[in-house]
């Protein structure tokens, strides 16, 4: 158990359990508790305002990168003198100059040992004044070869210098890269231009916006492309087998028994040239996300393979898709990839999820760990708006039970994902026993977003109007800048024309999850019928209100009303109607995150 204070940390309290992993000298960590420090352990944090970031980066034939990279920078406070670089140990910095003229101590012990690194500055640091530091570092395990020109590119938050105390910090990134000319070199921002000298290719990229980080993928691709009039798309794919898919080509062919054992052919395990349809899902996702959500400046993306099995990332114009993200489902199923419908979905939908991180992650960013559930969940809900537009609302509905079923389900023993606490919690709703915990702000962050559609829509009109303004109001306005949870609740009370902390309480910073119990009865009236509904709602705090929308079905149509229940008490409430109802259905398209009992 480990019990730290750092001064210059937001939450400067932290309480760690901590269990070394097998077999490697790796510790996995899970926060136990965290919050800002008081006097005497507090202290004003030296910030670092940096305003742009210019690399050279040259990657040489034993994978090895070296790095020049100029910072321009402003420092909030006066009288700084030493600070901490966050650069990924691997990296050994050669120097470090200030302002093309003053050199500064540079402190970095060993990579196993302590590898924060420390700079020391040749005067104190003026308040708002700007500089310019100059590193240079190289190191090796950043790229890593795994055969067939397939790279796996290693410690992508980290291989660029900044400020160790600003978690975030968005910046204009100028990058110009020297590699092999028989490889392909794609990184984040605009490819501004491309020239060979010898054997070496050089490109230069510019994200022309601020964001907080920049990427690159390397290796030997294939590439296809689809555009719009609104987006650009370019999808990569490796052109040969990584060792390990090429050992299991080669199992293939030496056994044929094998080949009908898997139903596998051996030419099945590549990848090369079958891209399309990752750029049309991703195109389509793009577009329907400019629909919904509005427009951003990144416009052209590149959509990139690594070598791994299951992961996925995206940065600002730069998308990581894992190999079998190329495969189509019949192949995932007969190499035993695919274990149910949410695995399905799972593969059907990383795409979509990694290309809305261009708005939630990229375009409008968040401020910390607690703001997290603002990215993966409204990554998430976009990739089921991104179902609902091109498969139907069935498979919206499918999606949508799967994450209802991760919330609610119960996985551990007796405990479910919402039992772990509230999506505010981020990064520290994973522990070592529920290590996967952190999922709970995918669905349940995914689920907030729907039930605020759900209050917006107007069923009458089927128009989802209210919610797409809401939504892109919330991106004009925090489009290039940090956001948190209160600023999307400012965006969110402007539209429901009310204030939220109702919800927000109950669904960010809340666990309760609502039991109804309802039944109804209708009766003839001298006009139409009257219908009286009756609700019971339990296993919530007294508190705990929400608006219950209910679907009265006609032999020629049918009719929406809402009965907004408070607490745990039982209510009852009178409709009038037109005509017969044959049936009621309560909470249609799940719109609130609940349990219906009969």
């Amino acid at each position: 158990m480990l019990y730290i204070v750092d001064p210059f940390d937001d939450e400067g309290v932290t309480l760690l359990n901590y269990e070394k992993i097998r077999r490697s000298n790796r510790a996995y960590f899970e926060y136990w508790y965290s919050s800002r420090a008081s006097p005497p352990f507090s202290a004003e944090s030296p910030s670092f305002d940096i305003k742009s970031t210019d690399m050279d980066i040259a990657i040489n034939g034993r994978n090895e990168i070296s790095v020049h990279a100029d910072i321009e920078f402003i420092c909030s406070v006066e009288g700084v003198r030493i600070t901490a670089l966050e650069l990924v140990p691997l990296m050994r910095v050669e120097s470090a100059v200030l302002d093309d003229m003053d050199t500064c101590f540079v402190i970095q012990e060993d990579a196993k040992a302590d590898g924060q690194i420390w700079l020391v500055f040749p005067q104190t640091i003026a308040k708002d004044r700007e500089y310019r530091l100059s590193i240079v570092y190289a190191g090796g395990g950043i790229v890593e070869d795994l055969g067939g020109d397939n790279f796996a590119v290693m410690a992508r938050t980290s291989w660029f210098p900044s400020f160790y105390t600003n978690a975030f910090d968005p910046r204009r990134f100028t990058m110009t890269f020297a590699v092999s000319s028989k490889m392909t070199l794609l990184a984040s921002g605009k490819l501004v231009d491309s020239w060979t000298e010898g054997d070496v290719n050089y490109t230069r990229w510019d994200s022309e916006e601020d964001y907080d980080f920049a990427g690159f993928n390397y290796g030997k691709f294939s590439a296809v492309t689809e555009t719009s009039d609104k987006c650009r798309i370019e999808c990569y794919t490796n052109m040969k087998l990584s060792d390990g898919l090429l050992r299991v080509r080669r199992l293939l062919e030496e056994y044929k028994d094998l080949q009908s054992i898997l139903m596998i052919l051996p030419h099945e395990l590549t990848t090369d040239r079958i891209g399309r349809n990752a750029a049309i899902d991703s195109r389509n996702a793009y577009e329907t996300y400019s629909h919904f959500f509005g427009e951003i400046p990144i416009r052209e993306i590149r959509v990139s393979q690594q070598p791994d099995i299951s992961f996925a990332q995206s940065w600002p114009a730069l998308i990581y898709l894992p190999f079998t993200a190329f495969w189509d489902e019949s192949v995932r199923d007969r190499l035993g990839l695919i274990r149910g419908d949410a695995s399905v979905i799972g593969y059907e939908t990383v795409a979509s999820h990694e290309l809305a991180h261009q708005w939630w992650g990229n375009t409008v960013m968040r401020d910390s760990y607690h703001d997290e559930w603002l990215m993966e969940g409204f990554a998430t809900y976009s990739s089921a708006l991104y179902l609902q537009a091109t498969n139907g609302t069935d498979r919206f509905k499918d999606y949508m039970n799967i994450q209802r079923r991760l919330i609610l389900s119960r996985s551990y023993g007796d405990l479910t994902y919402n039992d772990l606490g509230p999506i505010w919690l981020g990064l520290r709703l994973s522990s070592l026993d529920f290590p996967e915990g952190r999922r709970l702000m995918y669905a349940k962050g995914a689920y907030v977003l729907h039930m605020l559609r759900m209050m917006l829509f107007d069923y009458d009109k089927k128009s989802d109007q209210r919610f797409i303004g809401m939504m892109k109001d919330y991106v004009r306005m925090y489009a290039g800048k940090i956001v948190t949870t209160d600023d999307f609740k400012r965006i969110v009370e402007k539209h429901f024309g009310r204030e939220m902390d109702w919800f927000f309480d109950q669904w960010v910073y809340g666990i309760d999850v609502p039991v109804y119990k309802f039944n109804y009865e209708t009766k003839e009236g001298d006009d139409g019928y009257i219908l009286t509904l009756y609700i019971q709602q339990s296993n919530v705090s007294p508190s705990f209100e929400m608006p219950v929308p209910f679907v009265v079905n006609f032999d020629d149509g049918h009719a929406v009303v809402h009965l907004t229940v408070k607490g745990n008490a039982a209510i009852g409430k009178q409709f009038h109607l037109p005509k017969e109802p044959k049936t009621i259905e309560a909470n249609p398209w799940n719109a609130v995150l609940c349990n219906v009992v009969k």
